[in-house]
């Protein structure tokens, strides 16, 4: 994706075509893909006078992603150090195949199945589109993307009283893979994507795009003045989403913030993740990924393998590399025995912190006298 993925000695191999070889490299490309797997093309923007290259929403077939890029390099005749990556494979066509000159980058995107498609074509759709839903959505602590909507739920979402820190998740909570059902939630008459953006027929026609965006009661132009390396490089390197920026006016370079604490990160009064929680019915997922990370941390408060190590070096034995882990292990089975349960119930019991370091001691002490 970008047209700059396939680079043979630091250079890149591919290069941007006009709209008719585009057309006839889509469809060599996709009666080829058609026999074989289930795939479509992204949805394009209107008007666009170059392609940098060609985006397949492709299913993942039955034998795993790890088929593709064989099946590609063999299906379309590609030398290996003409295709680059795993996630998405990247492969340079020859447009020699449709009577031109060049190689011209084709992308396989993965979709999980069948299922998903529909949510893929919402993300991928209109260049970047999915990607300006995205910030959105970020600002206020949800994820969008090609799987859905979902939350990596803050530690400040379960205890209000802790600082925000975008790096301190319990859990991911999935909320939906249904694109309606998202557009409802924030605000986006799906209908008009799904019938209207169809009929475009220009980059005239952009406005249209930005102007649905800009419908969500979610939008507000504070969130694209903030942001951070990523961002920046966006701005300066993708038409639509510059344009977009401008209709909202927002012309001028986001102000980088405290990416961990602040700005885009969805910290504060921003966070909406129990909001969206509730609204698609996930209250027991969320509460199964608190409880999990509140029942993890209760056991790491009373042990840790760094008690088995301490206990050992202040035997006068210190233990080395793989040494480590087995006597963390061993410590388990001796602690499991001694209380008649597994490990985690032992440290779910009443036993506190001073109990288990105890337990440890005398376990060291028996396996250095034997």
């Amino acid at each position: 994706m970008g047209g700059d993925a396939v680079k043979v000695g630091g250079v890149s191999v591919c290069r941007r075509v006009l709209p008719d070889v585009y057309a006839k490299v889509k469809e060599y490309v996709l009666q080829k893909v058609a026999a074989v797997h289930r795939a479509e093309v992204v949805v394009e923007l209107p008007g666009k006078e170059s392609f940098g290259d060609l985006d397949l929403l492709t299913v993942v077939p039955e034998g795993g992603w790890k088929t593709i890029r064989p099946w590609a390099r063999e299906a379309f005749g590609v030398p290996e150090e003409h295709v680059a990556g795993s996630k998405v494979v990247s492969i340079a066509f020859d447009c020699s195949a449709v009577g031109h000159d060049g190689y011209f980058q084709v992308d396989f995107i993965p979709v999980e199945n069948v299922a998903r498609l529909n949510m893929a074509r919402l993300y991928f759709s209109y260049g970047d589109l999915g990607a300006i839903i995205g910030r959105i959505t970020n600002h206020y602590g949800l994820k969008f993307g090609d799987p859905g909507l979902w939350c990596e739920v803050f530690e400040q979402t379960a205890d209000p009283a802790a600082a925000f820190d975008v790096r301190k998740t319990l859990g991911s909570v999935h909320l939906s893979t249904s694109p309606e059902d998202i557009c409802d939630y924030l605000g986006l008459d799906f209908a008009v994507w799904r019938d209207v953006f169809p009929t475009l027929a220009s980059a005239a026609d952009h406005p249209a795009i930005f102007d649905w965006l800009v419908s969500s009661p979610w939008f507000d132009p504070a969130i694209f003045k903030r942001g951070n390396g990523n961002h920046r490089r966006r701005q300066l390197m993708r038409p639509f989403y510059t344009s977009f920026l401008a209709h909202v006016g927002v012309e001028d370079a986001p102000v980088e913030c405290a990416e961990w604490t602040e700005g885009e990160t969805g910290g504060g009064t921003h966070n909406r993740q129990l909001h969206a929680v509730d609204h698609f019915g996930k209250r027991a997922e969320y509460d199964a990924v608190v409880m999990k990370h509140r029942v993890e941390a209760a056991r790491k408060a009373k042990f840790t393998g760094g008690d088995v190590h301490r206990a050992y070096e202040a035997a006068g034995k210190k233990l080395k590399g793989r040494e480590v882990g087995a006597a963390i292990d061993e410590f388990k089975k001796f602690a499991a025995a001694a209380a008649g349960a597994s490990f985690e119930a032992y440290l779910d019991s009443e036993a506190t912190r001073d109990d288990v370091v105890a337990l440890v001691e005398t376990h060291v002490a028996q396996q250095l006298a034997s």
